[in-house]
């Protein structure tokens, strides 16, 4: 049995079409899987998370106070009153820091910070005053030749 030119071709433009189809077929079941964490709830991670301190643990260490504050300790419960044994934290966040002796440690950060900004100033002042001398001195060299 011998087929004609057209009707292979017919026949392999149907088979290509076949294929196709069950690639994009393979395709869209393998993107609409749940992989990984997609397929959990939002509420999967919480046993993961730290626990919640006390309110009164927490006001203390919003302040400031460093990371290692409440290391070693155990939890206080929330309805625990607060005892003598837990340090002082200070308006800056340090163990005895006074108001006033933050105020200054922030006056001197920002002093240090000022003058830093100042010496920066000054040296991109000194580039440009400088790239301006070098297009004055070649623009001197480039026009003092070309005189006839």
């Amino acid at each position: 049995m011998r087929l004609s030119g057209t009707t292979k071709w017919i026949g392999l433009a149907l088979l290509g079409l076949a294929i196709s189809a069950a690639v994009a077929v393979a395709a869209s079941n393998l993107v609409s899987r749940q992989i990984g964490i997609a397929s959990e709830s939002v509420a999967a991670g919480d046993a993961l998370a730290p626990a919640v301190e006390s309110a009164a643990r927490q006001a203390g260490a919003g302040a400031g106070a460093g990371a290692g504050a409440g290391a070693g300790r155990a939890p206080v419960p929330e309805d625990a009153p607060a005892t003598a044994t837990e340090p002082e934290v200070g308006v800056g966040g340090r163990e005895g820091e006074s108001a006033d002796e933050f105020e200054d440690r922030l006056d001197a950060r920002e002093d240090a910070l000022k003058e830093r900004e100042d010496v920066r100033e000054d040296a991109l002042k000194d580039q440009e005053d400088a790239r301006e001398d070098a297009l004055k001195e070649r623009e001197d060299n480039s026009g003092s030749g070309s005189d006839d």
